[in-house]
């Protein structure tokens, strides 16, 4: 119940008298009224603690982890790693990990996204997040991809295809040409195209001058032509025709049987 020299310590939990406290053997240093006592970590798995309590132990024996004063077989929480038989708090960036930093993530916290094995919170340039992977890449028919979204590709896997409208394609859709590796819009209205010059125009349009119209009387002195789609000069001096028969003539001119003379 007590030793007879004040020099030893009394264990509290095999009541013997030793000489010195084994405070790296689960042990710490205390004192009941004027007995030096040699008190046991409440954590059986402790080596050292700070105080007999729960929670504050300072190293574990080799069976288990040290995580935030606790040991265990385990780390207690996945955002830890086990190094040197401590467990040690992850990057900021990983919500687990088996290593430190941001490059050692195995799931990335919320608002990161991995990139080549590391967890970012903006995709690099020509990557978007890919919601079901929760990681930055494109489609996989995309080389690059818009950064808003993933399907939407800028250039394709495939070298020998085009883009249009974010899409690969074999070849350009009606209404664009190839261009610069891309499938380019033509003008308005415009069926088939090259930069620059219109070949023919969408239904109910009409052409004049590699343009499309959707009424030749847009354009002075023309009229429309149904069997090609394209807009053709009036009779000279006619403003306004249907064919080569004349409805009205431009200033200074005079209707006479349907010419303008």
């Amino acid at each position: 119940m007590s030793c007879t020299n004040s020099s030893y310590y009394l264990y509290t939990d095999t009541f013997t008298c030793q000489i010195i406290c084994n405070i790296y053997s689960g042990y710490i240093v205390s004192s009941i009224n004027t007995i030096q006592t040699c008190v046991p970590c409440a954590d059986p798995y402790c080596l050292q603690c700070t105080t007999p309590a729960y929670g504050s132990c300072l190293h574990c024996n080799n069976n288990s982890m040290l995580t935030a004063g606790f040991c265990s077989s385990t780390c207690l929480n996945v955002s830890y790693y086990i190094f040197n038989s401590l467990c040690v708090l992850c990057d900021v960036s990983c919500y687990s990990c088996y290593s430190g930093g941001n490059g050692g993530c195995i799931r990335c916290a919320l608002s990161y996204v991995n990139s080549s094995s590391f967890c970012v919170q903006t995709c690099p340039a020509g990557t978007a997040i890919v919601p079901t992977t929760l990681s930055c890449g494109c489609d996989p028919r995309c080389l690059s991809c818009a950064s808003l979204n993933y399907a939407y590709c800028i250039t394709c896997q495939n070298a020998s295809q085009f883009v249009s409208s974010g899409q690969c394609l074999d070849s350009c859709p009606s209404a664009t040409y190839f261009s610069s590796s891309a499938c380019v819009p033509c003008s308005t209205g415009c069926l088939n195209c090259t930069i620059n010059t219109c070949w023919s125009c969408q239904t109910n349009w009409y052409l004049y001058n590699n343009l499309c119209y959707t009424d030749c009387k847009q354009i002075s002195q023309q009229y429309d032509v149904a069997n090609n789609n394209s807009c053709v000069l009036c009779p000279n001096g006619c403003n306004s025709c249907s064919g080569a028969v004349c409805s009205s003539c431009v200033s200074s001119y005079t209707l006479s049987s349907s010419q303008c003379i």
